[in-house]
């Protein structure tokens, strides 16, 4: 189906589902970059640091060097827990299982493009696949707190 079976990074998980997005539900993908644009959001997953730069169009990943509006901290089961449905991402953050970091306008766009982008994956044919996938791709079992020996403020700034 997609190059991203072979691949078990969160980059390479990103990527493709941008990919799909755009492709199969392309009206969800665009919404979702003119939500963030122009903003850098830098997601911590797992220890794997993906700094993705929005513009109205499109969605680039960048190098480490950008300096982030919003911040993300969290863990595979983190995600899958949102994704899943198990726990909201107000819960996820009551949780310790995510992080955010950012000015207030910074971060309720990221939410909103969070939203739309679940929203589409849920009509994108090829999503399946590609989750199961990722849930399958081994991972180290951090908490969001805790990545890489971190104690992370949780106050926004």
């Amino acid at each position: 189906m997609n190059s991203w079976s072979a691949e078990t990074s969160f980059a390479g998980f990103l990527a493709t589902s941008f990919v799909l997005l755009r492709r199969e539900v392309p009206q969800a993908y665009a919404q979702m970059c003119r939500q963030l644009a122009p903003r850098v959001v830098v997601l911590h997953v797992d220890g794997e640091v993906v700094p993705v730069v929005f513009s109205h169009h499109d969605a680039h990943f960048a190098d480490m060097q950008c300096d982030p509006n919003v911040e993300v901290r969290t863990t595979k089961t983190g995600i899958l827990s949102v994704v899943d449905a198990v726990s909201t991402m107000i819960q996820a953050i009551l949780d310790d299982r995510l992080m955010l970091r950012g000015p207030p306008d910074d971060l309720l766009a990221f939410h909103d493009a969070f939203l739309t982008y679940v929203h589409g994956a849920v009509r994108a044919p090829s999503f399946p696949s590609l989750l199961d996938a990722y849930r399958r791709a081994p991972s180290i079992q951090r908490s969001a707190a805790t990545i890489e020996g971190e104690v992370i403020d949780r106050r926004l700034q």
